[in-house]
């Protein structure tokens, strides 16, 4: 009886290791949107896009792979979330911790900007406003994740990018965002970037799975037509 359990256990674990939105069912109880299962399973060295509508679910599935990637995919690492407000880099974390306890992790630092596991792996929440407080800083093996990138500035892209090269086998480049201006780096890569560099990913608001849809039609009736 002790072997079996302790074989179920391995199983399990090595399934939780391949499958981050295997996990997320099992361990969170989050069903994953079929977009963000691509994004949580994104392998390490992956640069990835999500162009996505509002409310759907950027931080929940950033959190989520970010929590994997901080126990499963690369222990012992440093992530890092950027977004254009010290306010939405904050939620992000608050998000992450929640699915760390949820996971059952000990938590050992824990703060308003940052989170840090018993394994070594912690995750740093920054504004987007200024480039000059991120320098420095390496993701190792980690996730730099930039939420609502459309919004933030190129200046703190292009800083944030050379803190990936020294582990740009193993680090996860990660923007998510709704659109915005036909301009800046977000606008860019989606649509110029080459796709042996970027997994692009785009969901639509008729396959969101936690919106329903005659609630979305009523939003649209309540629009104008040139919205």
């Amino acid at each position: 009886m002790m072997n079996e359990a302790f074989v179920k256990d391995v199983a399990r674990e090595a399934l939780y290791r391949l499958s981050p939105s295997s996990w997320a069912r099992r361990a969170l109880n989050v069903s994953l949107d079929r977009w963000q299962a691509r994004q949580v399973s994104a392998p390490g060295g992956s640069r990835v896009i999500c162009l996505v509508h509002r409310q759907a679910g950027k931080t929940t599935g950033g959190s989520i792979g970010v929590a994997h990637t901080m126990i499963y995919r690369s222990p012992g690492s440093t992530s890092l979330v950027l977004a254009p407000t010290q306010k939405q880099s904050a939620e992000f974390v608050r998000r992450l911790r929640e699915n760390l306890l949820n996971a059952g992790q000990k938590l050992a630092v824990d703060n308003t900007f940052g989170v840090e596991i018993e394994n070594g792996s912690r995750c740093l929440a920054l504004p987007g406003q200024d480039d000059a407080g991120i320098r420095g800083l390496t993701i190792s093996g980690g996730d730099l994740v930039i939420d609502e990138a459309a919004r933030v500035d190129d200046r703190l892209y292009d800083a944030a990018r050379p803190m990936l090269i020294r582990h740009a086998q193993s680090a996860r480049l990660i923007l998510l965002s709704t659109a915005w201006a036909k301009d800046g780096f977000f606008y860019r890569v989606w649509s110029d970037g080459d796709a042996r560099d970027w997994i692009k990913i785009e969901a639509n608001v008729d396959e969101c799975s936690h919106i329903a849809l005659e609630d979305i039609e009523r939003e649209r009736r309540a629009m104008p037509e040139t919205v």
